[in-house]
């Protein structure tokens, strides 16, 4: 993650900034481990926080990748 960084979470209509959304659910031990996918726009996913619209699926999508965290 990048200071200044936001992501708009599908389904949610407004974009929060990730340091906000992590201080609001994510633990401050657990921060440093969270995994996130991201373009050179800025953030398309972020574990245990969501997606963003960009990247969702929606009834135009073609191809998608599925990864999987264990």
């Amino acid at each position: 993650r990048r200071p200044g960084d936001r992501i708009r979470l599908n389904g949610k209509g407004f974009s929060s900034s990730v340091k906000k959304l992590f201080n609001r659910n994510i633990p401050p031990e657990e921060r440093d481990s969270i995994c996130f996918i991201c373009d050179r726009n800025g953030p398309l996913f972020i574990e245990r926080t969501g997606i963003s619209e960009t990247a969702a699926v929606s009834e135009k999508t073609r191809k998608y990748i599925c990864i999987t965290f264990i």
